[in-house]
């Protein structure tokens, strides 16, 4: 459990700035306020402490300096063709779960959304589009990866 004396406490021991911990600290406090249920993570390197990966890494990840995070192969689908399957590295990947673990499943799940509700199943899913007039079916190829940080509006 996070205590704000024990943090405050390491950095006079750490000879860290006493305002800088002070700001973390009420910072932590206020996340804590507000979301309790919720890992606080201030900082790449805050993060890093927890997932136990270091900060170059992680930096090397979100600056998108590091290519080689994802290994990729194919597998053949039933239906013909082939299904390209991505792979993290292993430190992307204990990070991935982390997030996961403690941010993700803690959350809840927008009611319109069944792949990541608990419980789902694709039957369910289905019966949501029974009295549908219309449904429309798409299948966007390589989604995920064309997206980047930039166009997105966190608000």
């Amino acid at each position: 459990m996070w205590s704000s004396q024990h943090y405050r406490e390491k950095g006079r021991e750490l000879e860290i700035d006493k305002d800088l911990v002070e700001r973390a600290a009420t910072a932590i406090e206020n996340f804590i306020d507000a979301h309790a249920n919720l890992p606080p993570v201030l900082t790449l390197g805050h993060l890093g402490q927890r997932t136990d990966i270091s900060w170059y890494y992680l930096n090397q990840l979100v600056s998108g300096s590091r290519e080689d995070a994802y290994t990729y192969f194919r597998i053949r689908k039933r239906s013909g063709g082939f299904r390209l399957i991505t792979v993290p590295e292993t430190n992307l990947m204990v990070v991935q779960r982390w997030i996961a673990a403690h941010i993700l499943s803690v959350l809840p799940v927008h009611r319109a959304s069944f792949a990541f509700a608990r419980d789902s199943s694709i039957k369910r899913c289905a019966l949501q589009h029974c009295a549908a007039l219309w449904l429309i079916k798409l299948d966007v190829s390589g989604f995920f990866g064309s997206i980047s940080e930039v166009p997105v509006d966190c608000h």
